[in-house]
């Protein structure tokens, strides 16, 4: 949006001796989003201000919804639970010989048994054993039958229960029976296949088996022959409790001690580099050594008392020269306690490395005597280890070929059902609640998107306040709209909703009710302001209405304020500036046929008094327009005009002019240089903030005193409906 120009770098007109009161914007946030942020709730305005559109939005997307569930093809969804088992658990221990019969304690095996389902065997199994009971009306032939139970497979869904070892199967069919029967027939196949599938290895596995076990006691009795004749031949001396040979015990030893040896030596080389390159108070034995601490705090203690002694007494002072000399003899024992500490590290060095070299040559020769031994340790190591494994191998066949010939004949399943499927009563799709749910959650999209582009694309003004957004004047009034039958006449002409009989037009009928109306007070508010905006000029005042486009209400704000400034006893009159296109006198039920327009063209009376006609309300005459005419703008840039206005001005206290509006037109600008201020009037809902700106730019170039504008149609209950309340509880007016 376009920045609004101020004219705070431009000069302003003084009115006799008024300056233009400048007011410095209040807020430089968008319109859009004031419209928002300001109100009593944001949302809740932006709602009533288009509460058509999202009403009907609501209304489509629930009756489309409402269509929709009515003659969409139904479905049925049927849901069978199992229970997922691992085969046999813990009976004979069967786990340990089939890989079927595990426990299920990694969530894999529930997901495997998920995709075991899902399988197209399974799949095929099903349609193969409901092929001769689906409905005709599915399919006449085989394959079309065969189609569409696939199809029905296809929409089955399979998952975990939580994280127990529960497993449903869903799946969605036309007729309630036929999605019973699909999924507890997929349910059976599944269950019969595992069956058939563990069966099957059971049998291999103990064909197997039998085979194996005589292959294992002969090498068993193999294995422990060769063992036993290696050790004789290679002469290996074996600890009792380990079965290790002596010489790879003493060099583990030996290892053990040197690895020691070398850290120890690592640790005194650390200390003696930190002893030789630092002073010595940062090794660890000389911060910890309790008699270097037990100096320190004498040390510190005796400085303490030479600063004291100091402030008092001069360095040649016995007492003075006595604990420099305590405190010289206490620092040599610290040094000379500290050099002991340093040479113990350095002793201690030379113990570890020495102990070191030692330790590496018995490691050495033990290596050497170890390394002969070793390959044949390996060897003999390698044959215990084949012997062991194969008298394991043994024994444990032996049970399970056992237990093998029982599993064979077990055709316990892994998975049992929980609760079978049963026959639907009511379809699944569509539902009623979910599609209205979905229509409502669409309908609000849809109409928070149009709320969204409405706001974006309508940067008008809305509430009060927000002209001072766009110029430095501020804003006298801010007119609600009208109750809804003078609404309605306003939306049409001025010249139509007046009957025969009435004296005035229904615009103006609420000043004729004793208890008062919102309308009434708000105009009594703009004649307040335009009283104190004027309080500095002494002679009467001369003031332009205009708006910056037509339809702004500026011709029935005109009227309203002759009579707001009439009831302080002041006598005004109204002017009708536009030549074009006049309304001021239906409004007040006067006559137009000589008026402005005739005087200015000098084909009337030379005195305009004569022409100016008393209404019905006190205080308030009228100077109707005249005869309309194509030359407006020459008339008006006359010096007749001047002469017109001066000799009204002598009459009464206000003269207010209801000029045309300002953008396109140049009358309002010819009748604003001869008035000592000028009123703008926007409309709230129409009036773009830029117009209303470029309007003020043009009289601010033209040196017109601009005193403030005015709100007029002010929707106060879609804005701020509680404020509405109040003010007709206050004001005891009838809407």
């Amino acid at each position: 949006m376009k920045q609004p120009r101020f004219a705070s770098s431009a000069p302003m007109r003084l009115v006799e001796g008024h300056p233009l009161t400048v007011v410095a914007p209040s807020n430089s946030q968008p319109v859009a989003l004031r419209n928002v942020t300001e109100g009593e709730n944001g949302f809740a305005t932006l709602f009533r201000r288009h509460r058509k559109v999202v009403l009907y939005l609501f209304g489509l997307f629930v009756v489309s919804a409402l269509l929709f569930t009515q003659f969409a093809p139904k479905s049925y969804k049927a849901e069978t639970l199992l229970e997922i088992r691992g085969l046999n658990q813990d009976f004979m221990n069967s786990r340990d010989v089939s890989p079927t019969g595990a426990e299920i304690i990694d969530p894999t095996y529930i997901d495997t048994q998920i995709r075991l389902i899902q399988d197209p065997a399974v799949a095929t199994s099903v349609v193969q054993a409901m092929q001769g009971t689906v409905n005709s009306k599915l399919g006449a032939t085989t394959a079309a039958k065969e189609v569409a139970i696939r199809k029905i497979l296809d929409s089955a869904k399979v998952k975990e229960e939580g994280s127990s070892d529960l497993v449903s199967i869903s799946l969605q069919a036309p007729t309630p029976e036929l999605a019973a029967a699909t999924a507890n027939q997929l349910a059976q196949q599944y269950i019969e296949a595992g069956q058939n599938a563990r069966y099957s290895e059971a049998s291999l596995t103990d064909t197997f088996l039998q085979q194996q076990l005589n292959q294992a006691k002969d090498k068993l009795q193999n294995a422990e022959d060769a063992m036993q004749s290696y050790a004789r031949d290679s002469g290996i001396v074996l600890t009792t409790d380990s079965q290790e040979p002596v010489a790879s015990e003493h060099l583990r030893e030996i290892q053990q001690g040197l690895a020691q040896a070398q850290v120890d030596l690592a640790d005194r080389q650390a200390e003696l580099d930190v002893a030789r390159h630092s002073t010595g108070d940062s090794l660890p034995e000389v911060v910890d050594d309790p008699v270097i601490r037990a100096d320190k705090d004498k040390l510190r203690d005796l400085q303490v008392q030479l600063a004291d002694l100091s402030t008092t007494m001069t360095p040649a002072n016995y007492k003075v020269m006595q604990v420099k000399a305590q405190i010289q003899d206490l620092e040599q024992d610290m040094a000379l306690h500290r050099n002991i500490i340093v040479q113990r590290i350095t002793t201690q060095q030379h113990e570890a490395a020495r102990r070191t070299a030692l330790l590496e040559g018995d490691f050495q020769k033990q290596l050497n005597t170890a390394m002969d031994q070793g390959g044949k340790q390996v060897h003999y190591n390698m044959l215990h280890n084949e012997v062991e494994v194969d008298q394991q191998i043994y024994q444990s066949m032996v049970q399970r070929v056992k237990e093998a010939g029982i599993m064979t004949a077990l055709r316990t399943p892994n998975a049992r059902v929980v609760s079978a499927a049963i026959a639907p009563t009511v379809p699944y799709s569509p539902n009623l609640a979910v599609s209205l749910a979905l229509a409502i959650l669409l309908a609000a999209i849809s109409s928070m998107l149009y709320i969204v582009i409405a706001e974006r694309r309508n940067q008008s003004l809305r509430t009060p306040g927000e002209t001072e957004v766009f110029l430095p004047n501020a804003e006298l009034a801010a007119i609600p709209l009208a109750p809804l039958r003078t609404q309605r006449l306003r939306n049409g002409s001025l010249s139509a909703g007046r009957s025969a009989d009435q004296k005035h037009h229904p615009l103006l009928e609420h000043w004729s009710k004793h208890n008062g109306t919102i309308l009434s007070e708000a105009f009594r508010v703009a004649g307040t302001a335009i009283l104190m905006r004027t309080e500095g000029i002494t002679r009467s005042k001369i003031l332009l209405i205009t708006s910056p486009h037509p339809q702004c209400g500026k011709t029935m704000s005109t009227a309203n304020l002759a009579i707001s400034l009439a009831e302080g006893s002041k006598k005004v009159v109204v002017v009708d500036g536009d030549l074009r296109k006049s309304g001021l006198s239906h409004l007040f039920g006067v006559e137009k046929h000589r008026g402005l327009s005739d005087i200015l063209s000098k084909s009337g009376e030379s005195d305009p008094l004569t022409l100016v006609r008393s209404t019905e309300f006190p205080g308030v005459s009228i100077l109707p327009s005249g005869t309309v005419c194509d030359n407006a703008a020459k008339l008006l840039q006359s010096d007749r005009l001047h002469d017109i206005l001066q000799l009204i001005r002598a009459e009464f206290d206000f003269v207010l002019l209801d000029g045309p509006p300002l953008l396109g037109l140049a009358d309002a600008r010819l009748l604003g240089k001869r008035a000592d201020g000028v009123i703008l009037v926007c409309r709230a809902g129409r009036t773009q903030g830029e117009e209303l700106n470029e309007a003020w730019s043009l009289l601010r170039d033209d040196g017109a005193n601009v005193l403030g504008t005015i709100l007029n149609g002010y929707d106060l209950r879609t804005e701020c409906p509680s404020r509405y309340s109040s003010y007709l509880g206050y004001t005891r007016a009838i809407s």
